[in-house]
C-alpha cells in the first residue's frame, strides 16, 4: 500500500501568523487555493482510493480541491489535525510563537516529549493518534493508495515516529512546505519512506 502524506495549502491563518489549531474561521488565500490545485495535478494518474484530511477547514479545503480533480472520496479524520496548542489558540503576538517555539523545541532537540503547553497535547499524543490512524488505514485499506493532509506540526512530529529509515537531514533541514508531501510504503505494518518532497530514498544510503 502507498501512503502520500501532504501538508495543507497555505491559509489565512498562516499569513496573519495566527495559531488557529481548533477554529474553522481561517480558510485558504488564494495562493493556497493555488497550491492546492498544484498538489491535486500530481495525483491525476495515481487512482487514489481515498483522501484523509484533517477536520480543520484549511486542510479540508486542499482535500476538496484534490477530491474535484481525482474523483477520490474525502473522509475527515482527527488524528491528522494539528498540535492542540492550549492557551496560545488564537494568539499571533511574539510571545505565544516563542512559546510555541519552545514547545516544539521541548520535543524535537531536548528530547521531551511529554512537555506539553498548559491545556494542549504533548509529542507523545499526537504521535499515537497519528500513527493508530495510519495503522487502521493499513490494515483495512488492501493494496490502494491513500493521501492523508495535515499539518506542519503534527507530520514534523509524526512522520520521525512512524517512518522507518527516514533520513534525518532532511527532515531537520528541508521540512514540508506548504502542499507539499511524502510517500511510504506499507508492508506488515511497517511504513517506509519512498519519496521526500519529490526525492527518492534510497534506504541503502541511510
Amino acid at each position: 500500500m502507498k501512503l502520500y502524506f501532504a501538508r495543507h495549502a497555505e491559509s489565512e491563518a498562516n499569513v496573519e501568523q495566527i495559531i488557529s489549531n481548533r477554529g474553522q474561521e481561517y480558510g485558504l488565500t488564494p495562493e493556497g487555493y493555488s497550491q492546492a490545485r498544484t498538489l491535486a495535478e500530481q495525483f491525476v494518474d495515481v487512482e487514489l482510493a481515498g483522501i484523509f484530511c484533517s477536520p480543520l477547514r484549511r486542510a479540508l479545503e486542499t482535500a476538496r480541491e484534490v477530491a474535484e480533480l481525482t474523483g477520490a472520496p474525502v473522509a475527515i479524520a482527527d488524528g491528522l489535525r494539528e498540535v492542540d496548542c492550549g492557551i496560545l489558540e488564537g494568539k499571533g503576538d511574539e510571545e505565544a510563537w516563542h512559546e510555541l517555539g519552545k514547545a516544539f523545541r521541548q520535543w524535537l532537540e531536548f528530547g521531551h516529549p511529554e512537555y506539553a503547553i498548559p491545556e494542549g497535547e504533548n509529542a507523545l499524543q499526537v504521535q499515537a493518534r497519528f500513527s493508530a490512524l495510519a495503522q487502521t488505514i493499513a490494515r483495512a485499506g488492501g493494496t490502494g493508495s491513500y493521501l492523508f493532509i495535515s499539518h506542519g506540526g503534527t507530520l514534523r512530529l509524526g512522520l520521525p515516529a512512524l517512518l522507518a529509515w527516514l533520513p534525518a537531514e532532511r527532515f531537520a533541514g528541508q521540512f514540508l512546505d506548504y502542499g507539499e508531501y511524502v510517500l511510504a510504503e506499507a508492508v506488515d505494518g511497517e511504513f517506509t519512506c519512498l519519496e521526500w518532497r519529490g526525492e527518492k530514498i534510497n534506504k541503502e544510503e541511510i
